[in-house]
């Protein structure tokens, strides 16, 4: 016995009808990258950076995962695994502030920021998954210190990849 097609196409409707009229409003879905920013008045706080670095005997890799907040005239770094990594700085230090993108048709894709100082330190921090082309936070991180701090010098460098 074959349902008869003007029984299921109401079936179907009604149980339509009782779906979004429980759901009318889409919740709004908050993605990791957004959890681990948080900016009030005072400042911008962001978790789960990774911070990155020189490694003997040459290169440039992972220090460490941590969170980097902005408050006032302090950048302050706390690594989650290693306090000796941990630093402050004052915003007047720094001299630069540099996002390293990737070259792409269509866009460069920004994957590392670096904030140079004027005594010659350089610190470097990517999104956790930067390596599948995540960059919301450090995004922010940039976006922030650019609308604040008007007399750092702000640029985009592209290069041909991020290692």
């Amino acid at each position: 016995m074959k349902p008869n097609p003007a029984f299921v196409l109401a079936f179907a409707a009604a149980a339509l009808a009782a779906c979004t009229s429980r759901y009318e409003k889409p919740t709004a879905s908050i993605t990791p990258a957004e959890q681990a920013v948080s900016q009030s008045a005072e400042g911008l706080s962001v978790d789960g950076l990774v911070e990155f670095g020189r490694k003997f005997p040459w290169g440039h890799g992972p220090k460490g995962t941590g969170q980097l907040a902005v408050q006032g005239d302090t950048i302050r770094w706390r690594n989650g695994s290693d306090a000796k990594r941990n630093f402050e700085i004052k915003t007047d230090a720094v001299r630069e502030v540099d996002l390293e993108c990737a070259t792409r048709a269509g866009g460069n894709l920004c994957l590392e920021i670096q904030i140079h100082t004027v005594t010659g330190f350089t610190y470097a921090f990517r999104d956790p998954d930067w390596a599948g082309g995540q960059n919301g936070r450090i995004q922010r991180v940039y976006d922030f210190l650019k609308a604040n701090y008007p007399k750092v010098v702000f640029a985009e460098k592209p290069v041909d990849s991020v290692d």
